[in-house]
C-alpha cells in the first residue's frame, strides 16, 4: 500500500520543476513589458528592443536552468 503513494521526494521534484515553468512565464511576461516599455521611450516602430529582451530573459533561464541541474 505505500507503493501506491508518491514519495515525498517525487513530489517535492514534481513541485520544483512545475514551478519553474511559471517562473519562465513570469520572466518572459515581465521581459515583454520591459521592452515594450523601452521601445516606446526610445520611440522604435519595430520592437527590437522587445524581441532583445526576450531573447536575453530566455538565454538568462536556460543557464540558470543548466546550472540547476548539474546539482
Amino acid at each position: 500500500m505505500a507503493e501506491d503513494r508518491p514519495s515525498k521526494t517525487k513530489l517535492q521534484i514534481y513541485s520544483k520543476y512545475s514551478g519553474m515553468v511559471f517562473q519562465l512565464l513570469a520572466l518572459i511576461t515581465l521581459a515583454y513589458f520591459l521592452g515594450q516599455w523601452l521601445d516606446k521611450k526610445a520611440g522604435n516602430e519595430t520592437a527590437y528592443l522587445t524581441a532583445l529582451c526576450l531573447l536575453l530573459s530566455i538565454f538568462l533561464y536556460l543557464y540558470a536552468l543548466i546550472k540547476d541541474l548539474k546539482r
